[in-house]
């Protein structure tokens, strides 16, 4: 993923249709409305062999419940807000059928693509550091898995503000 990539789309939700940005930069988090520095980006998921996408996240997929792949995306995050360290969140499912996605709904929906903007909330402190960890699986019966792994760093101090993203 480039660093100077600006560009974004429209994903369509359950509801309503939201603009995330890919790249690095500021977004309007969906939910809360706040204003979010980070880095976006786009995850495809494709599974090739049978049964299709059945879960995502801790969620049954409401158009394929059967289906026997699973896709997950974990995050954790550790950070330094105004100078103190801050409790480290565990590692948690941060990926569901309320996430913002699109099916490929062409037979068994054997693959989504979603986007997620991931940062610090501006205005709610003066300085922030945080490493900020993901991976993105898919598995299948316990016997087939694919994932990917990458972490972002993220500096923000007063007006300057940095963002770095790299694989695990």
């Amino acid at each position: 993923m480039p660093a100077s990539s600006t560009t974004s789309a429209q994903i369509e939700t359950h509801m309503k249709i939201v603009n995330l940005p890919i790249g690095p930069g500021e977004a309007r988090e969906p939910f809360t409305g706040e204003l979010v520095y980070g880095l976006g980006f786009e995850a495809t998921v494709m599974v090739g062999i049978g049964g299709g996408i059945g879960k995502i996240g801790n969620d049954s997929n409401p158009h394929n419940p059967n289906g026997t792949w699973s896709i997950n995306q974990t995050h954790s995050i550790s950070y330094v807000k105004d100078g103190v360290e801050q409790i480290p969140a565990k590692s948690d499912t941060d990926v569901s059928k309320r996430s913002f996605f699109n099916y490929n709904s062409k037979g068994n929906y054997s693959s989504i693509r979603y986007r997620d903007h991931p940062g610090a909330v501006i205005g709610k402190f003066k300085t922030w550091s945080s490493t900020q960890r993901f991976s993105i699986t898919a598995s299948r019966d316990g016997k087939q898995y694919c994932s990917v792994s990458f972490q972002l760093d993220i500096f923000v101090d007063g007006g300057e503000k940095y963002v770095r993203w790299r694989r695990r």
